[in-house]
């Protein structure tokens, strides 16, 4: 009696395991639909400089570009120059909501026979690499590469907050 118990839970507990994963396929699969359909199709661009959408100023200056498909928001990208390099930043969205994040951190080749800090600004080097993959308002996978340039940026959950900021920005500019 008491192994088929046993062997029974072991089942159930492996059933909600494996339907789980397939839950969690299933959302990746219909995300990257959504992504490959938005960067498949012309959409009207708004446009932000600089101290437009940024406190502060930085080295290299900012961008902050929204796509609009039929006077909805789904997609900006931000794109902001540091001294060391840059930050590149691409942000889909779904019925308002965010639902894949996209980052990257560029640095400045060092220049050949150069002394150190001696950068070479016109090639830029991948060092760290962001995929946030969002559901109903929660992170459902993370992946990230590299070294952020400077230790620590920008969790997914904070991710979330800094786009309602920026989709606001976006959307009066549109409005104007």
């Amino acid at each position: 009696m008491f192994p088929s118990r046993l062997l029974l839970a072991l089942v159930t507990i492996l059933l909600s395991v494996f339907c789980q994963g397939q839950t969690l396929d299933t959302k990746i699969a219909d995300i990257r639909r959504e992504f490959n359909r938005i960067n498949s199709i012309a959409l009207q661009q708004v446009t932000l400089q600089n101290e437009e959408f940024m406190d502060q100023m930085t080295d290299g200056g900012g961008e902050l570009i929204g796509y609009f498909e039929n006077k909805r928001l789904v997609k900006y990208t931000e794109r902001i120059g540091i001294s060391i390099g840059a930050y590149d930043s691409h942000f889909y969205l779904r019925d308002g909501e965010l639902f894949f994040a996209y980052l990257q951190e560029q640095k400045f080749a060092q220049k050949e026979g150069g002394q150190l800090g001696d950068l070479d600004r016109t090639k830029l080097k991948t060092v760290f690499e962001g995929r946030y993959y969002f559901h109903s308002g929660e992170v459902i996978r993370e992946i990230e590469t590299g070294q952020r340039l400077f230790g620590s940026g920008l969790n997914a959950l904070e991710l979330l907050e800094r786009v309602k900021g920026s989709k606001a920005l976006l959307e009066s500019k549109r409005n104007e």
